[in-house]
């Protein structure tokens, strides 16, 4: 599950990484305001175009000798959108094997996030 997901992250993180310098782009001929060459979105696109609705094999053959049913996870949301993408990534899975999930938002600052593990 933890490979599953981190190739996911690592997808959408590149994806984000490659939109993100698409759009400091400019299409401005002027070159006062401009801080470089424009993105190449073509070559961003294709880079990434392997990792785009292709998702791997599951890695794990061993069936669950039983279903976690009735269990309960707590998540804690770091406040960052990653955090927020885990967590949702996360809810499907539980579900499926019968696992409710609660998720605790912590916040960003160090202060707020030793009271929530408290919490949980």
């Amino acid at each position: 599950m933890r490979h599953i997901q981190f190739k996911g992250a690592a997808a959408i993180a590149t994806v984000v990484s490659l939109l993100t310098l698409a759009a400091c782009g400019s299409s401005s001929d002027s070159s006062s305001d401009s801080s470089g060459p424009p993105a190449d979105t073509a070559a961003a696109e294709a880079a990434i175009a392997p990792y785009v609705g292709q998702p791997s094999k599951f890695p794990v053959k061993t069936p669950l000798e039983k279903k976690p049913t009735g269990k309960k996870i707590a998540y804690l949301d770091c406040g960052t959108p990653i955090c927020a993408l885990f967590g949702q990534l996360a809810e499907g899975p539980f579900q499926a094997l019968g696992m409710s999930m609660t998720t605790v938002k912590a916040g960003l600052k160090p202060d707020t996030v030793q009271p929530d593990f408290r919490r949980m």
